[in-house]
C-alpha cells in the first residue's frame, strides 16, 4: 500500500450488516487514513457441486456468462481495486451452525469468484473473505452492557466463546421477545466497543483474524 488514504469496501451477505457493520468496525481505524465504505449487499450464495455442464458463452464470443455472484460481487470488486489502488475489498458472510462443516467450502466459494476477475496478486492481496461464526449477533453477547442498553435487559456476558453460540439471534428473541435484527442490531452495533467485544484473547478467533487482516493490510 502507499501512503495514501484507504478506503475498505464490504460486501455482506445480510441487510442487517449492510446498515451497520460499518459502524461496528469503525473503531478498528481510530489513528488510520482509512474509512469504510458503505456496505454492498450481495446475499448469501452458499457453495455447489461444480456442474458438469459447460459454462455458458457470451453470443458470438468465447467470454462466459458471468454468474450471479460473479455480477454481485466479483465485477464490482475488480472495478473498485482497479480504480483505487489503496481500497480494499471484503466479503462477510455468516457462518450458520448448520453450514460449520464447510466452512472452508463457504470462503473458497467466494474467494474463487473474486480470483475469476481479478487480474493480479497486488489486487487478490487486497481483497480477503472472512466469516462471522455463527452469525453477527454472536458478537452482541461479548458485550452484555450494550445489549442491556438497548433492549433493557439483564444479560450477563456468557462463560463461552460466543462464536460457539448455536443461534444466537434466536437467543436475543427469546430474551427481548419484540428484538428487531435490523431496528435493534444496529442500536445494539452502534452501542458495541470492539475493544470489550475482542477484550478475551482465547475467544472470537474468526472476528479477531478479520480485525487483524485490516489493521495488517
Amino acid at each position: 500500500m502507499n501512503g495514501g488514504y484507504v478506503r475498505i469496501h464490504l460486501f455482506v451477505t445480510g441487510k442487517g450488516e449492510r446498515e451497520f457493520l460499518h459502524g461496528f468496525l469503525g473503531s478498528l481505524l481510530e489513528g488510520f487514513a482509512a474509512g469504510f465504505a458503505e456496505p454492498e449487499f450481495i446475499g448469501q450464495h452458499s457453495p455447489r457441486k461444480v456442474a458438469l455442464k459447460q459454462p455458458l458463452k457470451v453470443v458470438g464470443t468465447q467470454r462466459e456468462v458471468p454468474s450471479k455472484l460473479e455480477e454481485k460481487l466479483s465485477l464490482p470488486a475488480y472495478r473498485r481495486l482497479r480504480e483505487d489502488s489503496c481500497c480494499l475489498v471484503i466479503v462477510i458472510d455468516d457462518l450458520e451452525f448448520d453450514r460449520a462443516h464447510i466452512a472452508q467450502d463457504v470462503v473458497n466459494n467466494y474467494r474463487l469468484a473474486l480470483d475469476k476477475c481479478l487480474q493480479d496478486d497486488s489486487q487478490r492481496r487486497r481483497a480477503a473473505v472472512h466469516l462471522f461464526v455463527n452469525m453477527v449477533e454472536a458478537y452482541y453477547f461479548a458485550h452484555a452492557g450494550a445489549v442491556n442498553s438497548v433492549l433493557g435487559t439483564t444479560l450477563a456476558a456468557p462463560a463461552v466463546d460466543v462464536e460457539t453460540l448455536r443461534h444466537p439471534k434466536n437467543d436475543l428473541k427469546l430474551l427481548s421477545p419484540g428484538f428487531d435484527e435490523r431496528r435493534d442490531g444496529a442500536r445494539i452495533a452502534k452501542a458495541l466497543d470492539l475493544d470489550v467485544v475482542l477484550g478475551d484473547p482465547s475467544t472470537c478467533r474468526s472476528l479477531r483474524t478479520l480485525v487483524g487482516w485490516c489493521v495488517h493490510r
